[in-house]
C-alpha cells in the first residue's frame, strides 16, 4: 500500500529493511544516523527476525526521535519489507539502506543537493565502491551513468552501458518517483525497473570521492540469489527461472522502451551488452557455449543463443 499523506519538503527518509541482519545492521544504522543532512527520518522494518536483530537495533537507536521501528509479526518476504519502509516514508526524498552497506556522513547531503540542482532528475547517487568478502578488499568501481539532459531512449542506453551491479538503486530518490517502482520478487527485476525509471526521469551521478560502499561476494551465483528470493515465498518460479528468464526479461523491457521512446535497436543492443557483462559466463554455460561473452555481437547473434532464449537448446 502506498501512503497518500503529504510529503514533508526537504526531509529525507531512509528506509532500512532488516531480517536476521546481525552483526552488520548496527554499523549500517549508525552510518545512517550520522548523516550531516539535518531533516532526517529513519524507518526500520524488522521482518520477524529470529536472531535478535529487532532487540539489538531497538537498544542502539530506539530512543532517537528521528527513528521509527516497525516490527512485522510475520515474515512478509523481502519485497514487501522493502515496500513497507517506502510506504511509511514522510520525506520528499527517500533512500533504501541495506543492512550491510556503508555510507559517508555526507552521502544524503550531496545527493539531495544534486537533485535540487536538477529539477528533472528522479534519483542521485555518488561514486560507489564495493567491499569484498570478510572486508578483505575495498574497491572503487562500477556503476557510472549520468543521464541529465538526455532524451528517454538515450537515458536507457546510458544506464545499460554504465550499469555494473546496480548499486545506484540505493541512491537518493524523489519519493514520488521511488513509489513508481514495481517489484514482484523475481531475480533481475531491480535492473528492469531501473531501466523503466530512467525513461521516466534523469539520474544524476555525483562526482567526487567514494561515498557509498556495498558488499559483494563473488562466490554467490545466480542460484544463490534465486533460492534466497524463493525461500521467502515471493516468487518460487525464481528458483528455476535461470539466466534465460532474466536475460529475456531485460531484453523484452529494452524492446518495449525502445519502441515507445525510439531507437529500439540501440536500446536492445545496449541491454544485450549489459547482460553479457553481468552474466556472460553463466549464460554461456546455460547455452552450452564455451567461455564468457563480453561483446554484444557474439552473444546476441549466435543462432544457439537465439534458440536458447526462446526456450530451446
Amino acid at each position: 500500500m502506498r501512503s497518500s499523506a503529504a510529503l514533508v519538503p526537504g526531509r529525507v527518509t531512509i528506509g532500512i529493511p532488516l531480517y536476521n541482519a546481525l552483526p552488520g545492521a548496527i554499523g549500517a544504522v549508525r552510518a545512517v544516523l550520522d548523516q550531516t543532512h539535518r531533516s532526517l527520518e529513519v524507518i526500520i522494518s524488522d521482518n520477524a527476525s529470529t536472531d535478535g536483530t529487532l532487540e539489538a537495533v531497538t537498544a542502539e537507536c530506539g530512543g532517537d526521535p528521528r527513528v521509527r521501528i516497525l516490527s512485522q509479526p510475520v515474515n512478509l518476504g523481502p519485497v514487501a519489507n522493502f515496500e513497507a519502509v517506502l510506504a511509511a516514508a514522510s520525506g520528499e526524498f527517500f533512500a533504501w539502506a541495506a543492512h550491510d552497506d556503508l555510507r559517508s556522513n555526507d552521502f544524503v547531503e550531496v545527493c539531495v543537493g544534486a537533485l535540487r540542482g536538477a529539477p528533472g532528475a528522479s534519483m542521485a547517487y555518488p561514486t560507489v565502491g564495493h567491499i569484498g568478502p570478510d572486508d578483505a578488499e575495498w574497491v572503487a568501481e562500477g556503476d557510472d551513468f549520468d543521464t541529465v539532459g538526455l532524451r528517454p531512449a538515450e537515458r536507457v542506453v546510458a544506464v545499460c552501458r554504465g550499469m555494473h551491479r546496480n548499486a545506484p538503486i540505493y541512491g537518493v530518490w524523489r519519493t514520488a518517483q521511488a513509489r513508481r517502482l514495481r517489484f514482484d520478487g523475481v531475480v533481475g527485476e531491480d535492473i528492469t525497473e531501473m531501466m523503466r525509471a530512467s525513461a521516466r526521469g534523469e539520474f544524476v551521478r555525483v562526482a567526487g570521492p567514494t561515498r557509498f560502499w556495498y558488499r559483494v561476494d563473488p562466490r554467490k551465483d545466480y542460484a544463490h540469489y534465486a533460492r534466497t528470493v524463493a525461500s521467502f515465498g515471493t516468487s518460487p518460479a525464481s528458483a528455476t527461472l535461470g539466466y534465460r528468464g532474466v536475460v529475456g526479461r531485460v531484453l523484452a523491457t529494452a524492446l518495449e522502451l525502445g519502441l515507445v521512446h525510439g531507437s529500439p535497436d540501440r536500446v536492445v543492443a545496449a541491454a544485450a551488452g549489459m547482460c553479457a557483462r553481468k552474466w556472460g559466463a553463466f549464460v554461456a554455460a546455460e547455452v552450452g557455449l564455451a567461455g564468457p561473452y563480453g561483446a554484444v555481437r557474439p552473444l546476441t547473434r549466435s543462432s544457439r543463443f537465439q534458440r536458447w532464449l526462446r526456450g530451446g537448446r
